[in-house]
């Protein structure tokens, strides 16, 4: 009796979270159907939205309990032999595909120029689930379905479940360091180009039409997440130190007075 409730518990809590991450999903969708996202363009937080609706989809199904039957000594005896088998043939392909998201996801971003850091996260999300299902095909022990979203600490755990070394951990920590920096250097060429005809607009305002023209615009410094000072290179040759600062879509640039 006991066996029956904790099963019928946990199909419940499984199908209750995926209920509510469907309809995250869909309240998304009609959020941006509906312009309800206007003025948050640039923001993360609609993107948090459907990532945290098809995590949730993914640990409802790895929590859902699979249907067992009654067995004998005897096929207990086979699929002891069968485990230790099967352990002796794992494939870690699905994590050399964690491993090498977000680095190829890096370089993917170099060339689009466009930010996809939560996508390749909700990839590395996916692959750890079918790599935890794997493991539990063959008998073994996986970490804790919660830390499938806590990509290292899973590929630690998974390291020690099955004694190998942290190549995989520290793959991944490799490929998360290179991405960010890529990210970083994207997130400043699309703000530099954003500011390059801002500075050309107010050097004409103040100096008239036949003023120097801004060719390029070079970030030195993130004061903060909205704010950084960075030079304008001048096709006569000279330099202006600016700020540029962003404020919701905007972006603002202000020359200093004393140079």
């Amino acid at each position: 009796m006991t066996k029956e409730e904790t099963t019928f518990e946990k199909k419940a809590k499984s199908i209750l979270l995926s209920l509510i991450s469907i309809s995250v999903i869909i309240f998304y969708f009609y959020a941006k159907s509906e312009n309800l996202f206007e003025g948050y363009e640039d923001s993360t937080g609609p993107i948090y939205l459907i990532l945290i609706g098809f995590i949730g989809i993914f640990y409802s199904y790895s929590i859902f309990p699979k249907n067992s039957t009654e067995k004998t000594p005897k096929d207990d005896i086979e699929e002891n032999e069968k485990i230790q088998m099967n352990k002796e043939e794992i494939n870690n392909q699905y994590i050399w595909i964690v491993v090498l998201t977000p680095f190829i996801g890096g370089f993917v971003e170099l060339l689009l120029e466009q930010d996809f850091a939560l996508i390749y996260f909700l990839l590395n999300v996916i692959f750890c689930v079918l790599d935890e299902k794997l493991l539990k095909s063959k008998g073994y022990q996986t970490p804790n379905s919660l830390w499938l979203i806590f990509i290292p600490v899973y590929l630690w755990k998974r390291a020690n479940t099955l004694k190998q070394n942290k190549v995989h951990f520290w793959g991944w920590i490799a490929a998360i360091i290179i991405s960010i920096m890529i990210t970083i250097g994207v997130n400043n060429t699309a703000l530099e180009e954003s500011a390059l005809p801002v500075v050309n607009q107010i050097l004409q305002a103040n100096l008239g039409a036949g003023s120097a023209k801004c060719i390029k615009v070079t970030i030195t410094e993130e004061v903060t997440d909205s704010f950084f000072k960075a030079i304008a290179s001048l096709n006569n040759g000279n330099e202006l130190k600016i700020n540029i600062e962003k404020k919701e879509n905007q972006i603002y640039v202000t020359i200093p007075n004393n140079q």
